[in-house]
């Protein structure tokens, strides 16, 4: 695996939603700042979508209802996770 490689763990609810399954048999990533759990959730009828370090808990809150694949999502947390990739 490429160090540099984000590791990001879909809920099933936001699995669902962007065409990708929840992984369960992924393990931690050495570094612990390039792991990330995501998942999406309603409030006042608005979507978004939670973005938590595995590790840290440091976490983001995006909103979700622009975000309809996998694609979509990667390019939307592309900018938050390469913060954290230096």
């Amino acid at each position: 695996m490429n160090n540099k490689t984000t590791i990001i763990r879909v809920s099933g609810k936001l699995g669902k939603k962007i065409g990708r399954s929840p992984d369960q048999e992924t393990l931690m990533h050495k570094n612990p700042y390039l792991d990330w759990s995501v998942h999406l959730f309603r409030a006042d009828r608005i979507q978004y979508i939670l973005m938590t370090n595995t590790a840290s808990l440091y976490s983001a809150l995006i909103y979700g209802r622009v975000i309809t694949d996998d694609n979509q999502f990667l390019q939307g947390s592309k900018w938050f996770c390469d913060w954290f990739d230096e």
